[in-house]
């Protein structure tokens, strides 16, 4: 009986000792708080110095726990360890932390949330300014910032061309044409006026007052020639 009473014991202990090895320690020279001064504290002061410490499987609190998880993970460089996080947002977090670092797009594809993987790919193609690559964030609104971003840093009209027609592509083209002072890209933008009133912008920021010949409404054109020659005279 005291034999199977010490066997018991030890099985007790291992699989304690399995359950805390799950979350990995803090590596060496990222250790902020050291676990004895915090087992001088309690409740949430003391997951806190835990955090703080990086010594994530000692906190109780989940969602510290998580966060702490996640810190962790970005000190390793290791997609792993977000698994042991039990938040789905937060491991979106922890795994779009850790590709960023990695630099790898593909990657982007194993993240489940939703939010964090657009995150992800808006956050690389930035990076990498491959604008084609916009296509693969799912929330429209960031996909059409991340065009225009791209559009308007690299001088590309083409890239306007991927958001739906409407208000945000018009701004798209206007603001690459007067970027790149190609009179051409104005020809992509919807109405007579609009057209024209790109082609001012044009004629105004590059000082170049043939510009405003091309301009059809008689109006438009001769505030132009105004605008221009009160720019020569400053």
């Amino acid at each position: 009986m005291k034999q199977w009473f010490i066997i018991s014991l030890l099985v007790i202990v291992l699989f304690v000792t399995a359950c805390n090895s799950k979350i990995p320690d803090a590596p060496t020279g990222a250790v902020v708080a050291s676990t004895d001064a915090c087992l001088q504290l309690e409740g949430r002061a003391k997951d806190s110095c835990y955090s703080e410490g990086l010594h994530c499987s000692k906190i109780g609190e989940i969602s510290m726990r998580d966060s702490c998880v996640a810190e962790l993970a970005k000190v390793k460089v290791d997609l792993n360890v977000c698994n042991l996080i039990k938040s789905d947002q937060t491991k979106g977090y922890c795994q779009e932390q850790i590709i960023e670092q990695k630099n790898d797009l593909t990657l982007c594809s194993s993240i489940k949330d939703a939010y964090w993987k657009d995150n992800c790919y808006f956050n690389l193609v930035e990076k990498s300014k491959n604008g084609e690559e916009c296509s693969l964030i799912a929330n429209p609104d960031q996909k059409t910032t991340c065009f225009k971003d791209i559009a308007l840093l690299k001088k590309d009209d083409h890239l306007c061309l991927f958001i739906p027609a409407g208000d945000s592509r018009e701004e798209c083209l206007f603001k690459v044409a007067i970027a790149s002072q190609n009179v051409e890209v104005c020809q992509q933008i919807g109405g007579s006026v609009n057209r024209d009133s790109c082609r001012s912008a044009i004629a105004k920021a590059s000082g170049d007052e043939k510009v405003c010949e091309l301009i059809g409404d008689p109006r438009i054109k001769q505030r132009c020639h105004e605008q221009i020659k009160e720019k020569l005279k400053k």
